[in-house]
C-alpha cells in the first residue's frame, strides 16, 4: 500500500468517526425536549415566566404588575442547556405520591422564603422547591438541591442584566 492510500484510508477512518459523533451527539439533542416552559416563583412576591418573557410582581393591595422582558435566543438556549447539563431532568421526587421535590437544609432563619421552579414539556413536568438564601442543604438530597441552586443562580444572573427587571418595582409584601 502506497503512502498516500493509507493517508486516505486514514482520513476515510477519522471522518467516519466524526460523522458517528456528530449522529450521536443529534440524537441526545433530538431527545432533549428544548420546548421547555420554566416559571420562577419567589414565595408570593414575584412570578417569572422565564420563556414567555414575563415579570409579574405582586402586591397587598394592588393588582399584579407584568413586566415584560426578552431573553434572546443565546439566553434561552443557554438556560436550557444548564438545565440538561445539570441533569435536572432525570431528578425525581423521593415520595411516589409526590410531584414536588423539596429540599431541607439546616438553615434556621425565619421565615423560611422558598423559591418554586417549575419547568414542564412535552415529556416532564417537574416542580422543585428550594431557599434559595441557604447552602446548607440536607442529604440525601444535598447534591441535588446545590444543582437546581446553581440552575436558580444562572437565571437569575442572566434576569439582573435586564434594565427593565433592574428597574422593577418592588413587591410591598415581606414576611415576617
Amino acid at each position: 500500500m502506497t503512502r498516500i492510500g493509507f493517508l486516505l484510508i486514514m482520513y476515510a477512518f477519522i471522518t467516519a468517526c466524526q460523522s458517528s459523533d456528530s449522529h450521536k451527539q443529534d440524537s441526545e439533542s433530538f431527545s432533549q425536549d428544548r420546548n421547555l416552559q420554566i416559571i420562577i416563583q419567589h414565595a408570593q412576591s414575584y412570578k417569572i415566566d422565564l420563556m414567555k418573557g414575563i415579570y409579574t410582581v405582586l402586591f397587598i393591595n394592588k393588582a399584579p404588575l407584568n413586566i415584560e422582558f426578552d431573553l434572546n435566543l443565546i439566553e434561552k438556549a443557554k438556560v436550557i442547556d444548564k438545565f440538561y447539563a445539570l441533569k435536572l431532568d432525570e431528578l425525581m421526587p423521593d415520595k411516589v405520591n409526590s410531584a414536588m421535590m423539596s429540599f431541607d437544609d439546616n438553615c434556621f432563619i425565619m421565615p423560611k422564603i422558598y423559591t418554586y421552579l417549575n419547568v414542564k414539556g412535552d415529556s416532564l413536568a417537574m416542580q422543585f422547591k428550594i431557599d434559595e438564601s441557604c447552602s446548607d442543604f440536607i442529604q440525601p438530597n444535598a447534591d441535588k438541591a446545590r444543582k437546581v441552586k446553581a440552575f436558580l443562580d444562572l437565571v437569575n444572573e442572566i434576569l439582573n442584566r435586564k434594565p427593565e427587571l433592574r428597574n422593577a418595582p418592588k413587591s410591598d409584601i415581606f414576611y415576617l
